[in-house]
């Protein structure tokens, strides 16, 4: 999961590049916060660039210490 603020303006007293990325997997959840800048478009891209990475990055883990 994705939220955040994309920008131009802050929200709800997040400045712009603030955001949050969520994953739950085989019982377990994690929550990481991210500080990006750039436009918006820039800050939208990056946001998706890092859940795919982190996502990939567990499933990775978690089938190398034999988890289906």
């Amino acid at each position: 999961a994705t939220t955040g603020v994309a920008g131009p303006d802050s929200l709800h007293g997040e400045p712009p590049g603030v955001v949050y990325l969520g994953l739950s997997l085989g019982g377990e959840s994690r929550v990481r916060r991210l500080a990006l800048s750039g436009s918006r478009d820039d800050i939208r891209a990056s946001t998706v660039e890092a859940a795919l990475d982190w996502m990939a990055e567990t499933l990775e883990r978690g089938l190398a210490q034999g988890r289906e």
